[in-house]
């Protein structure tokens, strides 16, 4: 079997581009943070923290210790610019989270839940974590958290089938006969939270699947298209995007002769 230590999970079959994943997943390549990968690493660490609280009933977790906590751990991953950027929006990072403490209207039950399971006619495993899996008036809920720089009004078609996948991976650990409830949170600096509610169907559960089908058969294959008409497609979204152009470009001649 080809590549059998990489696995599936909904980021790896929603990558933009394929081959970008390939110099993730067989190359090895490292990517470096920024911003948006710190902030958002950040304000897992407070929402966690103060969860932790709700679910223990004990105030031992202070958000803004563990917001620095994990500020701290990540600083030397960040290039100096972006490291400087998110320090200056600590403070407002930090109000939004206890500010969406403030809306919470669940029962917490656990964060980061881990879940790996292995659909039939696939080679290789498909793992992931949830944010939040909680219970509303006595039933199921799953919540993905986003951090974000503005509102918004619907669930992005991404977040949608990040949700279907999270669906079947607890109706399967818990035999549900029902879809379970899921939301996307976003916490957004400088403004109140967003709660966006997605009504999950057997459609969306379906593509879910698909998409980490056709993915386990393209890293079978060992093919990994370009998508460089992607708007993702630019050294400022990708860090190999020069060696990437470099590798995989052939000259109008080399072109030419391969006309038959």
């Amino acid at each position: 079997m080809l590549h059998p230590d990489i696995k599936l999970s909904h980021s790896s079959a929603n990558n933009f581009c394929a081959k970008q994943l390939w110099y993730k997943k067989v190359k090895k390549e490292k990517f470096p943070f920024n911003f948006y990968l710190g902030a958002g690493t950040i304000v897992d660490a407070g929402y966690e923290a103060g969860l932790k609280n709700l679910m223990t009933g004990i105030e031992g977790c202070n958000i803004r210790k563990s917001m620095e906590e994990s500020l701290e751990s990540i600083k030397d991953n960040l290039p100096y610019d972006e490291e400087i950027k998110l320090v200056e929006s600590f403070d407002s990072h930090v109000q939004a989270v206890e500010a969406y403490m403030g809306w919470i209207n669940y029962k917490p039950l656990e964060t980061q839940h881990f879940f790996k399971l292995t659909f039939e006619g696939h080679t290789r495993p498909t793992t992931g974590y949830m944010d939040i899996v909680a219970e509303r008036q006595n039933l199921p809920l799953i919540i993905d958290i986003k951090r974000q720089s503005k509102s918004a009004k619907k669930a992005k078609p991404d977040w949608i089938m990040q949700g279907a996948l999270y669906a079947l991976a607890l109706m399967k650990q818990r035999n549900l006969t029902e879809i379970p409830a899921f939301e996307n949170h976003l916490i957004i600096p400088d403004q109140p939270p967003v709660f966006l509610v997605t009504e999950l169907t057997p459609e969306h559960l379906y593509m879910a699947y698909k998409l980490l089908t056709e993915l386990n058969e393209r890293i079978d294959k060992d093919y990994w298209p370009l998508n460089r008409t992607h708007s993702f497609c630019s050294p400022m979204w990708c860090s190999v995007y020069d060696r990437c152009h470099y590798e995989n470009f052939e000259t109008v001649e080399t072109l030419l002769s391969k006309i038959l």
